[in-house]
């Protein structure tokens, strides 16, 4: 059906709009829910999580646990009651010994030395060969945390948490194991420390209340500066050191925050509920490869599925979950280099004698997944459909201030098979008119495509869909909506408008 003029959209390289109104909204930039921008410039479906599949971990026996999840060379690490290691290639548990005590509080890990190191109730212990020993610390000193700047180990003390405790540099370089009664520097005031990044030649120290700045050399010549008041991170679990040199993390303000050792941006587009502390372990992550950033985020009311935000070039996506991840991995970007390029991992949240369940999310997957896929997954872990996404355009206006209505609109699309048989890849659309003729928004009813996802070739094939929309008046502008899209990625949207003509 002919209409008086097209509007367009074909390049969404700004990414989402977040909470911006959709009539201020740039015109490269979209609305959506488990879609990503593909560097094709194309617009689609984001992987599903895939169960990774374990053998000989112990059931839970914390809520919510596990207490603790990271990644070590080419293992996932998790710490039950004690730390368990899983090789990528098998999936087999391997005990790496025991603590003091069976643990039950949050569990971070540091690399050193070609070892592993964990901070457990306090106490820091070495992992080697897969035995676990207790290092001597202090007396009366108990870790909060602990990460890996340059030749130290260092993490706050509980009793004294502005107080930061490191280990020993001697002329034979670095010794991770030994940590002396005066190695400490105090940072700020007397409240507690909550976040440790590594940063090139400095430690960006965080609390609450801001930021500090520590460098110079531990021991002999530290210099600690004040380097942002306010906005800080909340919590040690909500914050990660990025590729291009920033901290990023959850603070009060429920948006992400960026701090880049001198201030603090709040990215407010992107206002989600929140880091809570219900999260057992690691919320916030920096990808090793493909430079891309994950956040989880609490659901605003009770039922509503877990969010996680996830960025790339410069701009985020929202993402619904049917699942409850209790952390992802790594949570330091160094220790990813030994896993498959483009993945990371999660644990989800479990109950006392529930089985710990890990997935994989394959970050930079072009395309949305097939079965075959060895990381992701067509189906996200616990659903049953293919996983769907949802797009939306900005608002659009007519510049003049007349009168329009929309009577075709023509997607051109790239559709991909799951690889399950007897699976659908579909598109629903609907018009959303705006400020009609003396009435208000509405949405059209919905049509819908639909096709066997095995009729498309592995490696993409493309397709357009041309549909008609009837009687839905004339309004000032419009939306156009796909509610419901599997298996496909969106490359051009053409909308046929109708102006009103002039009332006689």
């Amino acid at each position: 059906m002919a209409g008086d003029f097209t509007v367009r959209w074909d390049d969404f390289s700004g990414g989402e709009y977040g909470v911006t109104d959709p009539a201020h909204a740039k015109e490269n930039t979209f609305s959506g829910q488990n879609v990503m921008l593909y560097e094709s410039g194309l617009v689609g479906v984001r992987p599903g999580f895939k169960l990774f599949p374990t053998t000989g971990l112990p059931a839970a026996t914390t809520s919510p646990g596990p207490v603790g999840f990271d990644i070590y060379q080419d293992n996932l690490v998790v710490v039950i009651d004690h730390p368990y290691r899983v090789p990528l290639v098998s999936g087999a548990a391997v005990s790496m010994g025991s603590y003091a005590t069976p643990t039950t509080q949050f569990v971070r890990f540091s690399e050193g030395d070609k070892a592993l190191f964990s901070v457990a109730d306090g106490k820091l212990y070495k992992h080697v060969a897969d035995t676990t020993t207790e290092v001597d610390l202090p007396v009366g000193v108990a870790l909060g945390s602990i990460t890996r700047w340059g030749y130290y180990l260092i993490g706050p003390d509980i009793s004294k948490p502005y107080r930061l405790y490191f280990s020993k540099v001697s002329e034979a370089g670095p010794e991770f194991d030994v940590w002396d009664d005066n190695a400490y520097v105090d940072v700020g005031a007397n409240t507690g420390i909550t976040a440790m990044v590594p940063m090139f030649n400095s430690l960006l120290v965080g609390k609450k209340s801001g930021w500090w700045a520590l460098s110079g050399v531990l021991g002999e010549n530290p210099y600690v500066r004040h380097a942002e008041m306010g906005n800080g991170p909340i919590d040690q679990r909500a914050v990660c050191g990025t590729t291009d040199n920033r901290a990023l993390y959850w603070s009060v303000e429920e948006v992400p925050h960026w701090f880049n050792g001198e201030s603090t941006y709040l990215d407010e587009r992107y206002r989600i509920a929140g880091y809570k502390s219900a999260y057992p372990l690691d919320t916030v992550i920096a990808t090793p490869t493909g430079r891309r950033l994950l956040m989880l985020g609490t659901p605003s009311d009770e039922g509503d599925p877990e969010t996680m935000l996830l960025q790339q070039r410069g701009s985020w996506t929202a993402h619904s979950l049917p699942i409850k991840l209790g952390g992802l991995a790594p949570h330091d970007v160094r220790h990813g280099y030994d896993v498959p390029a483009g993945v990371v991992f999660g644990v989800l949240e479990t109950d006392v004698a529930a089985d710990v369940e890990i997935v994989s999310f394959a970050h930079e997957l072009q395309r949305p997944s097939n079965l075959a896929d060895e990381w992701a997954a067509p189906v996200d872990h616990g659903d049953s459909e293919l996983v769907a996404g949802a797009f939306v355009t900005p608002a659009w206006f007519d510049p003049q201030g007349r009168m329009v209505t929309v009577r075709n609109i023509q997607i051109q699309f790239r559709k991909w098979p799951s690889g399950i048989d007897g699976s659908l890849n579909e598109m629903h659309v609907k018009v959303r008119p705006l400020a009609r003729w003396q009435s208000g928004t509405i949405n059209t009813d919905t049509q819908m495509w639909t096709e066997p996802s095995e009729r498309s070739a592995v490696n993409g094939t493309d397709d357009s869909w041309s549909m008609n929309f009837g009687a839905q008046g004339y309004a000032l502008g419009f939306q156009i909506e796909i509610p419901v899209m599997r298996g496909v990625a969106i490359r051009e949207v053409n909308v046929s408008c109708e102006v009103r003509a002039r009332r006689g």
